[in-house]
């Protein structure tokens, strides 16, 4: 299955929905942003800017290490 263009479509419509908190629609336009010419994503830290998502939906993150 092609799992990651339904979790892209997702964040695509996380960043629009005025539904969700401003940092939530940010990062998630972050993390879909491909407009660079080396189509990276244009989240300076992305593992943050998932985080922010997750913590939204109240899912616990840590870090190991």
């Amino acid at each position: 299955r092609d799992y990651a263009s339904t979790f892209i479509n997702g964040l695509y419509r996380m960043a629009e929905d005025q539904n969700f908190p401003a940092e939530v629609r940010a990062a998630a336009g972050r993390l879909v942003d491909r407009s660079k010419e080396d189509r990276t994503s244009a989240a300076v830290n992305p593992v943050e800017d998932a985080e922010i998502i997750l913590k939204y939906f109240g899912v616990e993150c840590t870090t190991s290490g």
